[in-house]
C-alpha cells in the first residue's frame, strides 16, 4: 500500500513538472495595444534579450512578444504624454549566460520620441521621425530609417545606422561604427572600433583611438577627427569654403578629392611623408629630423586642409 501510494506520489510531481512550464511559457507571453499620442515621450526598458523597435502610422502602441524567463513585473503604462515600457528583473538576477532573455516588437507612433535603456540587448529601430535616445552596455544596435536627433551609446556592441537625418551622435567603447545614407551634422566616435562612413552629406566629426576611420563618398561643409594609432581615409568632395581637419599620433592620413579643390593645404609629418598628387607643389624636409611639410593654394583657395600626424604619411590625392 506504501509502495502505490508512493509511486502515485512521484507520478504526480513528474506531471506538474510537464504542465507547470507550459504554464510559465504562457505566462511569459504579452500582446498588449494601447491608444497613445501621436508625437509623445516613450520610455522603453528591456534588461536583455532582443528588441524590435518600429515606427508605424497609428496613434497606438504595440506591445507584443514573450517576455524574460525571471521577468518580475511588466510595466505597460500610458498617459497624455507618452508611456513607459518595462521589463523588470528581480535586484539578484546572476543567471545571464543560459538565459535568452525578452524577445519583444514594439510599434509606436513614427513621430514618437524614443529613450531606450538595455544591458545586453541586441536592438532594432526603424521608421522613427521624432528622435531617438539609446544607452546599452553589451548589445549590437542597427538604425534605418531615423530623423530628427539620434543619440546613441553602447560599450561593447557595434552600432549601424542607414538612412537617417539631423543630429547625429554614436559612441561605442569596443564595437565598431557604421553608418550609410547620411545627411545633417555628426558625430561618429569609438575607443578601440572601427568607423566607417559612407554616403555622407554635411558637418562630421570622427574620432577612434586605435581604430581605423574610413570615409566613402562624403560630401562635407566641415569634417574634423582624430585617431591615435589608426589610419584615416576620406574620399569625397569638399562644399565651397569648406573644411578638412584631422590629427593622427601614428596613424597615415589620406585625402582623396572629387570634382575641383579650392583649398589652403596645411600638412605636416614628423615621422613619414607627405606626398602631394594634386598639383607640382612639394614638401620641404627638415635637414636635422625627418618630418615633412607642405603649404600650398589650389583654385580661389577658399577652402582649407589641415592634415598632421605625428608618425605615418600624409597624402593628398584625386
Amino acid at each position: 500500500m506504501l509502495q502505490k501510494k508512493l509511486i502515485f506520489t512521484l507520478a504526480v510531481a513528474l506531471l506538474a513538472t510537464l504542465v507547470h512550464p507550459a504554464a510559465d511559457a504562457e505566462q511569459r507571453r504579452v500582446d498588449e495595444t494601447r491608444v497613445a499620442k501621436s508625437d509623445g515621450f516613450v520610455e522603453i526598458s528591456v534588461v536583455r534579450g532582443n528588441l524590435d523597435i518600429e515606427g508605424w502610422g497609428r496613434d497606438e502602441i504595440s506591445v507584443e512578444g514573450r517576455l524574460d524567463e525571471q521577468t518580475r513585473e511588466f510595466v505597460f503604462d500610458t498617459d497624455g504624454n507618452g508611456a513607459v515600457i518595462a521589463v523588470r528583473l528581480p535586484n539578484n538576477t546572476n543567471d545571464w549566460c543560459c538565459n535568452e532573455g525578452s524577445d519583444l516588437r514594439i510599434r509606436v507612433p513614427e513621430n514618437s520620441h524614443i529613450s531606450v535603456t538595455t544591458v545586453s540587448t541586441e536592438v532594432d529601430v526603424s521608421n522613427i521621425s521624432g528622435g531617438i535616445e539609446l544607452g546599452g552596455v553589451s548589445g549590437d544596435v542597427t538604425l534605418v530609417d531615423v530623423h530628427n536627433r539620434v543619440n546613441v551609446t553602447s560599450v561593447s556592441g557595434e552600432i549601424q545606422l542607414r538612412n537617417a537625418d539631423g543630429k547625429i551622435r554614436l559612441k561605442s567603447v569596443s564595437g565598431e561604427v557604421v553608418a550609410e545614407d547620411v545627411r545633417g551634422e555628426g558625430s561618429f566616435k569609438s575607443v578601440s572600433g572601427e568607423v566607417r562612413i559612407r554616403n555622407y552629406d554635411g558637418e562630421l566629426v570622427t574620432e577612434s583611438v586605435s581604430g581605423d576611420i574610413d570615409l566613402v563618398d562624403v560630401v562635407y561643409s566641415e569634417l574634423r577627427g582624430s585617431t591615435v594609432s589608426g589610419d584615416v581615409e576620406v574620399n569625397g568632395r569638399m562644399k565651397e569654403n569648406g573644411l578638412l581637419e584631422f590629427d593622427s599620433v601614428s596613424g597615415s592620413l589620406r585625402a582623396k578629392f572629387k570634382g575641383e579643390v579650392n583649398a589652403r593645404f596645411d600638412l605636416q609629418t614628423r615621422s613619414g611623408s607627405v606626398r602631394n598628387r594634386l598639383s607640382e607643389h612639394e614638401a620641404t624636409k627638415s635637414r636635422y629630423v625627418r618630418d615633412e611639410t607642405l603649404r600650398m593654394t589650389l583654385g580661389d583657395g577658399s577652402g582649407e586642409v589641415m592634415l598632421e600626424t605625428r608618425s605615418g604619411d600624409v597624402i593628398v590625392t584625386h
